[in-house]
């Protein structure tokens, strides 16, 4: 008797659970685009495939897992152990907010006040923002903060401003090239 082996595909609510839990996901998919079967991917990891199947049926999956566990799962995705924690659900945006004496969103409005007052994205921020969503905010105001601690960040913002400026008074003129050029497959410059 021959035996056929077909690849099982998970049931849907564990399908469901691989859906909600974003670190899942990547492994998943990064192994699916590496053409990796399950078992490869768990000795990848350095666990079994039957840890793997845990993991996957879990809703929280990483929460509980090691350490060394998750280095090697931020080396199979090649992204900063940070990352997997932040994925893992194990410290959220929010527990990067320095203490103080005044509220959360107190501070969250000042620093909202301050993407308003900044020259070059001020005028870009949408209104629609300061009736957002608290952790939608903080992940706007995290990446403003990012960009504006950057040594070069001043010019490369105005690098965007000065071709958004030179676009509007070129309306009348020859086009010319761009002084920035786009890098591919990037959205923004």
């Amino acid at each position: 008797m021959k035996s056929t082996s077909k690849k099982q595909s998970p049931s849907e609510p564990d399908k469901a659970r691989e859906l909600d839990d974003p670190l899942m996901q990547l492994l998943l998919k990064k192994a699916a685009i590496e053409g990796l079967t399950l078992k490869r991917l768990a000795a990848h990891l350095g666990i079994s495939y039957e840890r793997l199947a845990q993991l996957r049926a879990q809703p929280r999956p990483f929460a509980h897992t090691r350490r060394e566990v998750l280095e090697k799962v931020a080396a199979f995705l090649q992204v900063p152990m940070v990352l997997v924690l932040c994925y893992a659900g194990l410290f959220r945006l929010e527990d990067f907010v320095w203490p103080d004496t005044g509220s959360r969103a107190g501070r969250v409005a000042e620093a909202l006040a301050a993407l308003r007052d900044d020259p070059f994205l001020g005028p870009l921020a949408p209104k629609e923002l300061d009736g957002a969503e608290g952790s939608v905010q903080l992940f706007v105001l995290f990446l403003f903060e990012q960009l504006r601690s950057q040594p070069d960040a001043q010019r490369r913002i105005s690098a965007w401003v000065v071709e958004l400026e030179r676009a509007t008074v070129q309306v009348t003129r020859e086009p010319r090239a761009p002084a920035v050029k786009r890098k591919p497959g990037r959205l923004f410059t």
